[in-house]
C-alpha cells in the first residue's frame, strides 16, 4: 500500500488542530452566561484548518481534472474510431428530499470490433425521448471494451477550481476576524513587524 505523505501530514495538523481548539475552549471554562466561546485565536486556526482541507481538495481535484484531460487528449490520437447503435435505455427513479420524484437514464450502446460485440454506457445524459440512435465512440484497440466518450469529462476540474476559489475566499475571511483592540490578523501582524 502506497503512503501519501502529503495527505497524512495535512489529516494529523488538522486533527491536532481541532483537538488544540476544543481543549482551549475547554481549559478556560464557560464565561459568566455560562457559554463557552471562541478566542480570535481559534476561529483564526478553524478558518486554517477550513481552508487546508478545502484547499487540498480543490489541488487534488484540479490535478486530477488535468491527468485525465491530457490522457483523454493522448487517447485521441490512438484510440480508434466506431460508430455505436442504441441498444435500450435504463431507467433510475430516485426521490427527492421534498418527495418529488426524479428519473434519470442510462442508455446502452452496441458496437463491433473484428466481428466481437461489445457494449458501453453513454456518458452525456438525454431524456428518453431524444437519444440519439447513433453515436461516434473511440476504443482501445487492445482492449475494445475500454471507450473514451466523445465528450471530455471537465467536472473534476472545475470542482477543484472553486474548491480552490474558496480556499482564497478564506484566506481573504482570515484577516477579518478581530483580536484584542479591534485588531485584524494583518493589522496585528503589521503591528509586531514594524515594532
Amino acid at each position: 500500500m502506497k503512503i501519501n505523505y502529503v495527505t497524512l501530514v495535512i489529516y494529523l495538523a488538522i486533527i491536532g488542530s481541532i483537538i488544540y481548539v476544543i481543549y482551549d475552549v475547554r481549559h478556560r471554562g464557560s464565561n459568566e452566561f455560562g457559554d463557552y466561546s471562541l478566542t480570535a485565536s481559534n476561529k483564526l486556526l478553524i478558518v486554517y484548518i477550513l481552508m487546508a482541507f478545502i484547499g487540498y481538495i480543490g489541488i487534488h481535484l484540479t490535478s486530477t481534472g488535468v491527468k485525465k484531460i491530457q490522457q483523454d487528449r493522448k487517447n485521441r490520437t490512438s484510440f480508434h474510431v466506431a460508430e455505436a447503435v442504441f441498444l435500450r435505455s435504463i431507467s433510475d427513479t430516485h426521490t427527492d428530499s421534498d418527495g418529488g420524484t426524479t428519473t434519470s437514464y442510462e442508455h446502452i450502446y452496441e458496437y463491433y470490433v473484428n466481428g466481437e460485440r461489445y457494449e458501453c454506457r453513454n456518458d452525456v445524459s438525454f431524456s428518453k425521448s431524444g437519444v440519439p440512435k447513433k453515436i461516434t465512440i473511440r476504443y482501445n484497440p487492445e482492449k475494445p471494451q475500454e471507450v473514451l466518450m466523445s465528450r471530455e469529462n471537465i467536472l473534476g476540474l472545475v470542482a477543484g477550481i472553486l474548491c480552490i476559489g474558496l480556499a482564497v475566499l478564506l484566506i481573504y475571511a482570515s484577516t477579518k476576524i478581530e483580536f484584542e483592540g479591534g485588531k485584524s490578523i494583518y493589522g496585528y501582524l503589521k503591528n509586531i513587524i514594524w515594532k
